[in-house]
């Protein structure tokens, strides 16, 4: 999953999530983007933002990401019905944030990957 090597910086082949539908032997299940992504044994490795946090005063945001829940400062979980629009404003709300803005920001949007 390209997706995953973006927000670890790790290539497939170390993380070992190859594909959107999979079956992995140690964990003796089969992975499936459009069913048990939330289950956190698939996402062993630290994402960008969760190394983010670790910095004094730093604050993530996260919009979309399928693993649920996240630790991290703020996040919202993924919902196909949510308008890009949405998405892009809460981001900035976010970051405009006058009490506890964020200094890193994320977000998944199912296009083009829904119909690409």
């Amino acid at each position: 999953m390209l997706s995953f090597s973006l927000i670890t910086g790790l290539y497939e082949e170390v993380h070992g999530l190859i594909s959107n539908n999979m079956f992995d032997p140690k964990m003796n299940i089969t992975f499936e983007s459009s069913g048990n992504m939330t289950n956190g044994d698939w996402w062993p490795y630290p994402t960008i933002w969760s190394i983010n946090e670790q910095r004094k005063g730093a604050r993530s945001g996260v919009i979309g990401w399928p693993q649920d829940p996240i630790s991290i400062s703020k996040y919202q979980p993924y919902r196909r019905a949510r308008s890009f629009r949405d998405i892009i404003d809460q981001i900035l709300l976010w970051f405009n944030d006058p009490i506890e803005p964020i200094n890193f920001g994320a977000i998944y949007y199912h296009e083009p990957d829904l119909t690409g």
